[in-house]
């Protein structure tokens, strides 16, 4: 009987522990157009000036247990339309992340949200990953990356963290 009790409690102890592990909070930024959740809330930090991806940034960031996430949303001149504008926009996303990290490209995937096109790169540097989600969006670019330690599988907080980005409403 005292193992069964033992038993129990371990059980309850872990189901609890991962209970509160998944109870992440969900943001929302209604100016930006999108929600997006997160182990807790982010620090933002807004921009200004011209870059080649967009004009001003608002960047909200968090880091938990090893794991940084970050969402970029800038306004670019105009709205992308042409599918070769679109892909030298993204391919800039690649290789300016590229060169800041200094590390191996892992990946460089086609991805979309909402029928609106984006590209997935995945990015090595002393045993750790950048994982970033770019997309545009008619006039708006959205970055989303996580960094992360080097691991054999997929780390499930990132996934998490992809997965919840949604735009609020089709942009005007």
């Amino acid at each position: 009987m005292p193992n069964k009790i033992a038993a129990f409690l371990l059980s309850s102890f872990l189901l609890t522990a991962a209970v509160g592990q998944g109870e992440w909070q969900t943001f929302k930024s209604t100016e930006e157009n999108f929600t997006i959740s997160m182990p807790r809330e982010p620090q933002q930090e807004r921009t200004t000036g011209r870059t080649p991806l967009g004009n001003g940034h608002h960047i909200y960031t968090l880091d938990d247990n090893g794991v940084s996430f970050t969402v970029s949303y800038s306004v670019l001149d105009n709205a992308l339309t042409q599918p070769k504008d679109i892909k030298r926009t993204l391919d800039l996303a690649r290789d300016m992340v590229a060169m800041v990290t200094n590390g191996k490209l892992l990946t460089d995937t086609d991805i979309s949200i909402d029928n609106f096109p984006g590209r997935l790169m995945r990015i090595e540097k002393d045993k750790r990953i950048w994982t970033v989600h770019a997309y545009i969006v008619k006039d708006r670019m959205y970055q989303l990356m996580t960094t992360e330690p080097k691991a054999k599988g997929p780390n499930a907080s990132a996934a998490k963290f992809f997965e919840s980005f949604h735009l609020l409403r089709p942009p005007e």
